[in-house]
């Protein structure tokens, strides 16, 4: 989870002394929570559970709310949240995206333009094919794909240049598999609200 700090404030602005986050946390009206993505997915259901728990516990003085902001391999919720600078009634739950997207040139913005509060999990990436299939582990998974890259149908569940697509493409180059001959979507569409 992040928050935009205000610019020109150093990493630790919404920790130092002369911050209101150095005396405790007070939101004074609704806190949005902003998620990079549409309804249902993993970050989806972080925030969800964040928002659960701070009304289970009473953590909260005031009401909060999810923002589903998907688009743009997080481009989209980046830029809202960049938007309300130093106001911390605005917050994001993020991933390693946020590194990708800059070091890909998808957005101006990077880690250093927010502040990050909490680790909250870690997200596995992984294969998976029909319980029926010939392939029964990464290495025959490579194999396949090194000898005919167009043999199998292959999807994405985020958006390209992302760190699910690198994490899905690495793998595969450093087994020899040509990643431009694959038979891939760049992405599979996220389910509507």
């Amino acid at each position: 989870m992040c928050c935009r700090r205000a610019r020109g404030r150093p990493a630790f602005g919404v920790l130092s002394p002369d911050d209101a986050g150095a005396q405790g946390w007070n939101p004074q009206r609704n806190v949005e929570v902003i998620v990079p993505a549409t309804a249902g997915g993993s970050l989806d259901t972080t925030g969800r559970t964040v928002t659960r728990i701070w009304g289970d516990l009473k953590l909260l003085a005031v009401s909060s709310t999810i923002a589903n902001r998907a688009g743009g391999g997080h481009a989209v919720a980046d830029s809202y949240l960049n938007h309300r600078a130093g106001d911390l009634h605005y917050l994001c739950i993020t991933s390693s995206t946020l590194l990708a997207n800059h070091i890909n040139g998808h957005i101006p913005l990077t880690y250093t333009d927010f502040t990050p509060l909490a680790v909250l999990l870690t997200e596995y990436i992984a294969f998976a094919v029909r319980a029926d299939s010939p392939i029964k582990s990464g290495k025959d998974l490579i194999e396949t794909l090194r000898r005919v890259p167009e043999s199998l149908s292959l999807a994405l569940s985020s958006a390209a240049g992302g760190t699910h697509h690198i994490s899905f493409g690495l793998p595969l180059q450093s087994g020899g598999v040509n990643t431009g001959k694959l038979n891939s979507l760049r992405s599979v569409p996220q389910p509507r609200q």
